[in-house]
């Protein structure tokens, strides 16, 4: 026996006695399609058991809806989380998305130029800069963009403020009566261009000058935002001939990684060195580490609602600055 054959749109249009675009708009929900009209064809849709093909629907429409994810990398916990959150989100809206890694700007550029622009309806850049020259390709395109992590002049941007959470994590320590602290960071040589180290930094700065800490410029590592970073920079920062009797790092990933290079020295946390980290990473309960969280999973999910706004044809959402919590664990003490 032969299959039954598929009803078209052109099926439902003669049973109904309408044209085919006044099926593809009833059926589809958009406005100048008279109620008794719409619930004619969608009886008839729903009787000759037509299914609408996505990828017309989309021709039809002029979207893809599909939403390009830009990402400078895959590893790390913040990243994964982030863009799962953000993925959650958009497929809940109704769309769904392309996930493109790209690790230097000018690569990113040319796939803004190249085809991300062409296939997708929004963007959401993940801590990602860009040049000014990339900037304005994207504006001209008239894409909703919503940044994460990093404001770009233009779009809407879901942030902290790194400034202030560098002072708040620092005076935590300066008030526990510590003097000399050590810093780890991320890349002292940043291809991915992060803002975010320079500015949790400089508000470490403010806070080292304002409670008169010391000020030794070899203080400062970098840690590559990685566990195994943060390992190698706590070694480093113990070779001085003072060594440091309280340590800040960038993300809760380094932190570890200092703390567990702070036991192959023979050194306790807190007893001979306090450590705070930043992110409320989900093992940092565990450890009793010292933090300043951020509701990461949180970032994702906002900034996906933004853009869902902003593809409504909504008004210009502007930024949110997401608040971040000092949680004190037993990895800080008074000296």
């Amino acid at each position: 026996m032969n299959p039954q054959k598929s009803s078209t749109i052109g099926d439902v249009a003669a049973e109904a006695n309408v044209s085919v675009a006044t099926v593809s708009r009833a059926l589809r929900g958009l406005p100048n399609v008279a109620e008794s009209t719409r619930r004619r064809i969608e009886e008839v849709a729903e009787r000759l058991r037509y299914q609408p093909d996505p990828s017309a629907s989309r021709l039809a429409s002029g979207k893809s809806s599909t939403v390009a994810i830009i990402v400078p990398t895959l590893e790390g916990w913040y990243f994964s989380t982030v863009m799962a959150a953000s993925t959650t989100a958009l497929t809940k809206g109704g769309y769904e998305s392309l996930i493109i890694v790209d690790a230097v700007d000018d690569s990113a550029g040319r796939l803004v130029d190249r085809s991300v622009l062409k296939g997708v309806d929004g963007v959401i850049l993940i801590n990602m800069a860009l040049s000014d020259s990339k900037r304005e390709t994207l504006q001209r395109s008239a894409i909703p963009v919503v940044s994460i992590g990093m404001k770009i002049e233009g779009f809407s941007a879901v942030s902290i403020d790194d400034v202030a959470l560098g002072f708040e994590a620092t005076s935590h320590l300066a008030g526990l009566g510590h003097k000399t602290v050590g810093v780890i960071t991320g890349l002292k040589w940043n291809p991915f261009q992060f803002e975010v180290s320079d500015r949790r930094l400089a508000g470490h700065m403010a806070a080292r000058s304002h409670f008169s800490l010391v000020k030794d410029d070899d203080l400062v590592v970098g840690g590559d935002f990685s566990m195994v970073g943060g390992y190698n920079a706590m070694l480093k920062l113990m070779e001085r001939p003072e060594r440091p009797s309280a340590l800040l790092a960038f993300s809760d990933e380094m932190a570890c990684g200092a703390w567990l290079a702070a036991r192959s020295l023979g050194l306790s946390v807190p007893e001979d060195i306090s450590i705070i980290g930043v992110d409320d990473h989900p093992m940092s309960e565990l450890w009793g580490l010292t933090t300043i969280a951020q509701n990461v999973t949180s970032h994702g999910g906002l900034a996906a609602e933004l853009l869902l706004k902003l593809l409504k044809e909504s008004d210009d959402v502007g930024d949110i600055e997401v608040e971040t919590t000092l949680i004190q664990r037993s990895s800080t003490r008074v000296v």
